[in-house]
């Protein structure tokens, strides 16, 4: 994030499209149409609107179920770790203890302010 969000990255313009995971959960099919336009990539819209309907934190989580034994989600044979989480956003800071959020604000706090994410220790 830190190269993306660089100098040298920002001095190329149209080199990084960044999305926001918030905003890819709240408008799939606009965020998806909007990233293949910026690719110069013609898809049918109703393909998009297939994609997204296939792809679902709930049927995400289902393939995961049915290839656990599989290569593809191998890790998901452990059950205290899932590879398709609850699919909810900003949820990290309730997961992690005070001192987890501090030190990972400590690291990625001014990404973090630089995309506009509040965060819980003032820097």
């Amino acid at each position: 994030m830190r190269y993306w969000l660089g100098p040298e990255t920002i001095q190329q313009p149209n080199q990084v499209y960044p999305i926001k995971y918030e905003t890819l959960r709240l408008e799939p099919l606009r965020v998806l149409d909007d990233l293949l336009r910026w690719l110069g990539e013609e898809v049918d819209y109703e393909v998009i609107v297939e994609a997204v309907n296939n792809n679902t934190v709930e049927k995400m989580r289902t393939k995961e179920d049915q290839e656990a034994a599989g290569k593809h989600f191998s890790q998901a044979k452990n059950p205290h770790f899932r590879f398709v989480d609850e699919g909810t956003t900003r949820g990290w800071p309730e997961k992690l203890n005070a001192e987890q959020r501090t030190a990972m604000e400590g690291q990625f706090g001014q990404i973090l302010r630089r995309l506009d994410y509040p965060l819980s220790v003032r820097m």
